[in-house]
């Protein structure tokens, strides 16, 4: 299994590389604490963030005015994403997507957003396989007790996602990373 740190490179990489800016979508960005930590900083990108707390997007317009970094913040709900469709190269979000009242419709509405050949990573709570009895009810109790559901909803992924990778990166935390289908090439007949 990958680590977190390289998920993170194996999605970080080939952006790097990419001709033309980039357009990054946090989802769900609270303080944009994580959109700013996990290397997407090193992306030559204009960079976009969603929340649906006034009190965050303020946190986050702080924090990042302080980095020097600049940033469109909105105010709005993750299920409900006020973008046109295949708006942005990379679309994250960081510990939201289980606690979402519909976290199906609010990844759906990510990939919607999404470039055909965009990429979605988030990052949410998902116990471990060998996890102890003790560490089991910690999970469901303290860690996860917020969450709608306790896992990685690939089940519920929407078909315009493919090469879905979901690593459980620690303990007690998933990563997944999916990358938006292409759209289907159109065949032009010529008539008759």
């Amino acid at each position: 299994p990958e680590s977190f740190v390289q998920v993170h490179e194996r999605v970080l990489a080939p952006l790097r590389k990419a001709k033309g800016r980039l357009q990054v979508l946090d989802v769900s960005t609270g303080s944009c604490n994580s959109l700013h930590r996990h290397g997407w900083m090193s992306l030559n990108a204009d960079y976009t963030a969603i929340d649906l707390s006034e009190t965050m997007i303020k946190q986050g317009g702080d924090m990042m005015s302080a980095a020097g970094v600049a940033v469109d913040l909105v105010l709005g709900d993750a299920v409900e994403l006020p973008f046109q469709d295949d708006r942005f190269d990379v679309v994250t979000s960081y510990g939201a997507v289980n606690g979402l009242s519909d976290p199906a419709k609010a990844v759906a509405e990510m990939a919607r957003v999404a470039k055909p050949g965009g990429v979605l990573l988030f990052l949410d709570e998902q116990l471990y396989e060998a996890a102890t009895p003790v560490a089991r009810a910690y999970f469901m109790k303290v860690l996860s007790s917020h969450n709608v559901i306790h896992h990685c909803p690939v089940e519920s992924f929407p078909a315009s996602l493919t090469d879905v990778r979901v690593s459980q990166v620690y303990q007690f935390y998933y990563i997944c990373t999916a990358t938006k289908r292409a759209a289907p090439r159109r065949r032009v007949s010529s008539p008759g």
